[in-house]
């Protein structure tokens, strides 16, 4: 699909092109061998791509945006919320204090029904050991997947506060769903981890904040399963 090659090329890079590409030669082979009622199969055509990194060929016009992914540009977006939003986010900053570990959970989910909520919790809390080794983290805070259930949060947050010597706090809830990039923004980071979310690429990209995540350790416990944060080539 021309939209989603788009999309990969400017987000993920080659490997998810690759992918799609592969994927769109397995449609064309049914449509082949079994008739092209086989598989339904979209056509979008791209008018214009917005992209930050990679230029779609399959787009009529690429705008280039990379010159808006950067702190400051954030902290003008966060400046354009409503206030009782701006006022709370530069609230807790200051309440923070210096020197924060960012933890961004996977959204439950996105477990396999296999892995248990004990399984789940192991992966989070070698993700945050990573982040907490160096010895330079003063509070961590948790940021919510937009989509995680709000019990499935509080649950995790116990795990770590009863698993870590270390102060631990959590976005509220209904604040959720913006954007880690805009609302994190004004809070002092020292590092960020977690578990397959797109934000472990794009904060360090936008902030240059250091990302701790052990990736070898999360192979080992949910064995295949793909992950955001996973280097493409």
């Amino acid at each position: 699909r021309p939209s989603t090659l788009a999309w990969s090329a400017s987000t993920w890079g080659t490997a998810s092109v690759e992918r799609e590409v592969r994927e769109a030669g397995v449609h064309e082979a049914r449509h082949v061998a079994f008739g092209r009622e086989a598989a339904l199969r979209g056509h979008y055509p791209v008018h214009r791509c917005y992209t930050f990194r990679e230029q779609c060929p399959w787009a009529e016009h690429n705008t280039d945006i990379s010159h808006l992914l950067t702190a400051e540009q954030m902290r003008l977006l966060l400046d354009g919320l409503p206030s009782h939003v701006r006022n709370y986010f530069t609230t807790l900053a200051s309440e923070l204090g210096p020197d924060v570990g960012i933890v961004l959970p996977r959204p439950e989910w996105a477990f396999h029904d296999t892995i248990t909520f004990e399984t789940q919790m192991r992966g989070l809390e070698l993700a945050t050991a990573a982040l907490l080794e160096p010895g330079d983290v003063a509070t961590l805070l948790v940021k919510p997947h937009p989509i995680s259930d709000r019990d499935w949060i509080a649950r995790a947050v116990d795990h770590l506060r009863s698993t870590f010597d270390v102060r631990c706090e959590v976005v509220d809830y209904r604040y959720r769903f913006l954007p880690a990039e805009i609302v994190l923004s004004p809070i002092d980071v020292r590092g960020i981890t977690g578990l397959g979310s797109s934000a472990l690429r794009t904060l360090p990209l936008i902030h240059g904040w250091n990302v701790h995540y052990p990736e070898a350790l999360e192979r080992e416990i949910y064995g295949s399963f793909s992950s955001c944060s996973e280097k493409e080539t």
